[in-house]
């Protein structure tokens, strides 16, 4: 079947070459799909809003993002409901995955559009980002602070380099 017929929203990455000015090329293409039954492509959304070369290996590099819906992005993975934030560590030589993590709340949660990923002195992924879910703490049924009804915080976390494990 033609891929781009799929009712689906993925997210991807290139590596591109750019040492010789005029002849730039594509070296690698890695895409990641949602899925939101485990088994069909159709109807996953995701999108990347991050990425960060790893500066203590540069064998390694981040990608970030939010999945819709509660949607997956790996069979292994369970979505919290609602929006969850996801991050796959891929090797920059060929771009093939070596991790990939989902986090998520009952609530929306998502990766913050802009810098949204970093990496600390050690190369452990620090992502930022914002839930109306209790991702972190517990809200108690507290009221909403705006007239759309919605109230989100901010959560800051870490992943390990190797395996992804959160270190909240």
């Amino acid at each position: 079947e033609d891929g781009n017929k799929v009712n689906r929203l993925s997210a991807w990455i290139s590596k591109i070459d750019t040492r010789r000015k005029g002849d730039r090329s594509i070296v690698w293409t890695t895409q990641l799909f949602a899925t939101v039954d485990n088994i069909s492509l159709e109807g996953g959304l995701t999108e990347a809003f991050g990425c960060h070369v790893i500066d203590q290996d540069k064998s390694k590099i981040y990608l970030a993002g939010t999945v819709y819906n509660g949607g997956t992005m790996d069979s292994a993975q369970r979505s919290g409901g609602g929006d969850d934030v996801w991050v796959a560590q891929l090797n920059s030589d060929d771009g093939s995955l070596r991790w990939i993590k989902q986090i998520g709340s009952k609530g929306d949660d998502r990766l913050a559009k802009t810098n949204g990923i970093e990496s600390d002195l050690n190369g452990h992924a620090i992502i930022y980002g914002e839930t109306n879910g209790e991702l972190y703490r517990r809200r108690r049924g507290e009221k909403t602070n705006k007239d759309d009804g919605t109230s989100t915080d901010i959560f800051v976390t870490t992943l390990d380099i190797d395996t992804g494990a959160s270190e909240s």
